[in-house]
């Protein structure tokens, strides 16, 4: 039972261990994930805002954003300025989510998830006054880049926490067990256990009486026979089938010429007279 509770209380530990790992991951990837949207919007605002006022503003950025791609691209999708590619070289980007959020409600945004797992790309588009498009955009470390990233960390925590899982497991379960190995069976209605087991604890109380009760009124019993058969004149002597003896009197060994006799020795042993023998197998064949 020790070892049942054990294992069911380490499991559960381990499933929430794992679970709470994974919830704080995700907890951790989604919170970074806005705050990279967040600082996405701000640069847009800043750069859009730039742009308004001046029509080379784009020009003065070169090479002063390393990790933040800037994209213009006008109302047909044709790409105009790219800080990190050939504007004239680059497809058309009509079909961008961003692209589309932001000529129908004035901005946009999106995430595409690397093929590699290894890194997710976000776009930011805001709509200008003369109807172009600025889009920005910037990498961040995938869920399981970072994973894989703190994957030594993890493990050391994983296999930290497991180990006191497991040492918990047994102190609990030695706990919850102990009360149980304590119980006096004969006495129930007097142990100090857990409340729930009280119900049991009664019916096991109230069977303990009965069986007293029958067992009085068996050696009762058992021994109002004794006195009967002992004060008759008439030898009595009952067997099994085996011939091994179950009951007798007096009477009986004197009839036998017997000493004594043993239960659960053969009958035979008590007279080695072939008459004897004859009638102990009449007997017992039933006729």
């Amino acid at each position: 039972m020790t070892k049942r509770i054990f294992w069911h209380i380490f499991v559960v530990a381990v499933i929430v261990l794992f679970a709470s790992v994974a919830m704080i991951v995700g907890a951790l990837y989604e919170y970074y994930s806005n705050q990279y949207i967040t600082q996405l919007k701000n640069e847009a605002v800043y750069i859009s805002q730039g742009m308004e006022e001046n029509n080379d503003y784009l020009k003065k950025l070169d090479n002063k954003t390393d990790n933040t791609r800037i994209t213009w691209i006008n109302s047909d999708g044709v790409v105009l300025y790219d800080n990190t590619a050939d504007a004239a070289k680059m497809e058309n980007h009509s079909n961008r989510e961003e692209f589309i959020e932001a000529l129908t409600n004035g901005q946009g945004e999106s995430i595409r998830y690397s093929k590699t797992l290894s890194e997710d790309t976000l776009y930011y588009a805001v709509k200008l006054k003369n109807g172009t498009v600025l889009r920005v955009s910037s990498t961040k470390h995938s869920v399981l880049a970072i994973v894989y990233g703190m994957l030594k960390y993890i493990l050391l925590i994983l296999l930290a926490t497991v180990a006191l899982s497991a040492f918990l497991a047994y102190r609990v379960s030695k706990r919850i067990v102990r009360p149980l190995n304590g119980l006096d069976f004969d006495n129930p209605e007097d142990a100090v256990t857990y409340e729930e087991l009280s119900p049991m604890l009664m019916r096991i109380s109230k069977q303990n009486k009965q069986i007293h009760a029958q067992m009085i009124e068996l050696e009762r019993k058992q021994h109002e026979f004794s006195t009967i058969i002992e004060n008759m004149k008439e030898g009595l002597l009952i067997v099994d089938k085996k011939t091994d003896i179950l009951s007798y009197n007096t009477s009986a060994l004197h009839l036998l010429g017997a000493n004594e006799a043993v239960k659960n020795k053969s009958a035979l042993t008590l007279n080695r007279s072939e008459s004897f023998r004859k009638a102990i197998e009449f007997s017992l064949s039933g006729r």
